[in-house]
């Protein structure tokens, strides 16, 4: 959990966008607005329960973050509303976690996220959203032993001696 208070002090010649956009930039006053991508509150729970099977195991994980609201420039304009996601997997691992099958689902509930706005000179905005739900399917394994051959060769300064 962060809690979070964060304003300029003394911001007097800020670059402030116009609402609705396509003015150019002028100088503002921002002394005493919140400081952008920086909300008041976030916090975040994780979870992870494991059933053993023998040799295999299922894993179930999730998360959970909030985030408060927020803004995106110094002019305190532009503003991403707070909101919760959701992220969860469901993980099948096999022979001691040597194969695995992994279903995901990322941002389930499909909130709407805007990651970035930036207002160019001339006063046009330019958005960019976080990607909506996403879900699949892995199918992994993993490589034991190559990682460790692989460090002792790359660190073995001998043979160039």
């Amino acid at each position: 959990m962060t809690l979070l208070d964060a304003k300029f002090r003394d911001f007097p010649v800020a670059p402030f966008a116009t609402r609705g956009g396509g003015v150019p930039l002028r100088d503002g006053d921002a002394s005493g607005n919140r400081l952008p991508y920086a909300p008041k509150t976030t916090f975040s729970l994780n979870g992870t329960y494991r059933i053993p099977t023998g040799a295999d195991q299922l894993v179930l994980s999730g998360t959970v973050l909030h985030s408060g609201s927020y803004y995106f420039e110094p002019d305190n304009i532009a503003k991403q509303r707070a909101y919760t996601s959701f992220n969860a997997v469901a993980r099948f691992e096999i022979d001691n976690g040597r194969y695995y099958v992994e279903a995901f689902g990322k941002n389930l509930g499909n909130v709407a996220v805007t990651s970035v706005v930036l207002t160019n000179p001339t006063g046009a905005s330019n958005t960019s959203l976080q990607p909506p739900r996403t879900y699949g399917v892995t199918l992994g394994f993993k490589c034991e032993g190559y990682a460790e051959a692989f460090r002792a060769q790359s660190y073995d300064q001998s043979r160039f001696a």
